[in-house]
């Protein structure tokens, strides 16, 4: 089976949940693929301020740093891979089935903290109602405080 390239290779990538993710991603950017698009939201203005700082400090684009709030009033198009680890999970289960419509056709949405009780058992059924499939990641993402993953395509 070869695998698409927007998951190999992805040029669209959306980072909710700012971060260490966004030094990821970023170094990506550099080093690997400098025609990616990265765009970074976050919904704590001080939080997206002190990742400013990080990616800046380590050499990397300070581009498309922006608050949740601006970002979802004009979402830029598709994505080729979605990080969904925005804010607490209120956040993250409200607004799922509209980050779901910003994938695009073969792009990848990873879903962090899915142990939650309030969370991981209602992501399954929008995801469904979306026509999405999804992969439980817990093998490869499950840390000492039994936080993981699952990924939806």
């Amino acid at each position: 089976m070869r695998l698409p390239a927007t998951i190999c290779s992805p040029l669209r990538i959306l980072d909710c949940g700012s971060g260490f993710s966004s030094w990821i991603f970023r170094q990506y950017q550099k080093t690997t693929c400098q025609n990616a698009e990265v765009i970074s939201v976050d919904a704590d203005p001080l939080w997206l301020d002190v990742t400013r700082e990080y990616v800046v400090k380590a050499g990397l684009s300070d581009a498309n740093l922006r608050l949740w709030e601006d970002f979802i009033r004009a979402p830029p198009g598709e994505f080729d891979f979605i990080l969904w680890d925005l804010g607490d999970m209120a956040i993250r289960l409200s607004s799922l089935a509209r980050v779901v419509g910003l994938l695009r056709l073969n792009g990848i949405l990873v879903l962090d903290d899915m142990q939650q009780p309030s969370y991981g058992p209602n992501v399954r059924p929008l995801l469904a109602q979306a026509g999405k499939k999804w992969l439980n990641l817990m093998s490869f993402t499950s840390d000492k405080y039994g936080r993981y993953a699952m990924a939806a395509f």
